[in-house]
């Protein structure tokens, strides 16, 4: 009878421990898949959740909610996207398993659903972690299929740590990669520090500024009133930035016209890292409208007479974004500023110019719309540019132009 009593003990526990464990590393998979998210998507997305007990991987989006039922996807396929990588979940053939559900209650359903990153290690552990899940909760004879994507050396790129464990029917390396780091070898960079990278290009200057600030820290400790006697010498940049918050009196007159002519907008801390993040966006609108005329990125309707419905996907630094009609075909609209003189609307759209010859480099060419007879009698400097990509025929053009809006001038993108 005790014979029996301890068998039965031991399987309990092994069980417990078990599912304990599976509980664990699931948890670990999820945590690698919100850490992709958030370092390195390039729409913004926002992190997953999953119920194991109903096999749904969930993500709030804006004014809606996207429900995956990870039983029914019958494969994951990584890919080069304009501007990135896609992570694309497919459901069993003739079944949608990607329900929309809106904040008014409507939904819809899709057979498919797309994340979007950066760079291809991000999108490959991302869909790996993917693919570990949906087999937690799949029988064990459903077919499942993952296709990472591969240099063209047939390299598979996965990010350095944090990498989930090797994925059935997957193609990841044979052998994991170790947590620890042997002797004489660089340690490996944690996905927030690869994220740093890309955001913040360190140079010497703020270094020698940051000792600078630690030495004049250090004298203030050690003889306040002799700082305060004789304050720091401020360079010329520091001084512009101190006169823009003077009195209206001594304020700039052009610092003061640019203040109140634009509208309040974010500001980026890094000012390449936000053209770059914009680039990125820039051509996943241009890939949506490509595939499915921006249904994947269409949120919540805002006029149903015109059939305006927002965009899930938001432009950095702009003020609008939103999915209309434009001459009988969807477009996707973006307004990115509004300013109370034409002067500084032109200076705005040149350097928009600049970012989009640098972002469209390859396979793309410009048109000057500028002198189209439409704008005969236009009582205003216009600016109107057109590119087109003369790789892909049916893709869609992006055109940046300068529009009135009563006594201002609206900076806008319009994709179609």
């Amino acid at each position: 009878m005790n014979v029996m009593k301890s068998i039965l003990f031991s399987l309990v526990f092994s069980i417990t421990f078990f599912q304990a464990y599976a509980q664990s590393d699931i948890k670990t998979t999820v945590a690698t898949m919100n850490q992709c998210i958030s370092a390195f998507s390039a729409d913004n997305a926002q992190p997953i959740s999953f119920f194991g007990v109903s096999g749904i991987l969930e993500q709030k989006q804006d004014a809606l909610i996207q429900r995956i039922n990870l039983t029914d996807i019958q494969r994951i396929k990584i890919e080069p996207s304009q501007g990135g990588f896609g992570v694309t979940f497919s459901c069993k053939e003739n079944q949608a398993c990607v329900n929309l559900l809106k904040n008014d209650m409507n939904s819809s359903t899709m057979n498919s659903t797309t994340f979007f990153f950066a760079n291809a290690a991000a999108a490959n552990t991302f869909g790996s972690a993917g693919h570990i899940l949906a087999n937690s909760v799949k029988s064990k004879d459903a077919e499942l299929e993952l296709i990472l994507y591969k240099t063209e050396k047939g390299e598979t790129p996965l990010l350095p740590s944090n990498t989930p464990a090797k994925a059935a029917n997957s193609e990841q390396p044979k052998e994991p990669i170790a947590n620890t780091t042997p002797k004489n070898t660089p340690k490996e960079k944690t996905i927030k520090e690869l994220q740093e990278e890309e955001d913040t290009e360190v140079t010497d200057k703020p270094k020698k500024a940051s000792k600078q600030t630690n030495k004049q820290k250090s004298d203030d400790e050690t003889d306040q009133e002799d700082a305060e006697d004789n304050p720091i010498k401020k360079s010329k940049k520091q001084q512009t930035a101190e006169d823009e918050e003077e009195p209206e009196e001594k304020t700039n007159k052009k610092t003061k016209k640019q203040q109140d002519s634009e509208v309040d907008e974010p500001k980026p801390s890094n000012e390449k890292s936000a053209s770059n993040d914009f680039c990125a966006q820039l051509l996943q609108v241009v890939n949506a409208g490509l595939k499915t005329k921006y249904k994947e990125i269409e949120g919540k309707e805002t006029n149903a007479e015109k059939k305006i419905n927002e965009s899930k996907l938001k432009l950095k630094g702009s003020r609008k974004n939103y999915i209309s009609w434009f001459n009988n075909e969807r477009a996707f609209i973006s307004e990115l500023k509004s300013l109370a003189d034409n002067d500084y609307a032109i200076e705005a759209f040149e350097k928009l110019q600049g970012e989009l010859d640098e972002c469209l480099a390859d396979g793309w060419d410009d048109n000057d719309h500028s002198n189209d007879s439409v704008y005969e009698n236009a009582k205003f400097d216009v600016k109107d540019v057109e590119y087109t990509n003369n790789k892909i025929p049916n893709s869609p053009s992006i055109r940046i132009a300068i529009a009135p809006e009563g006594t201002k001038f609206v900076l806008f993108v319009r994709i179609k």
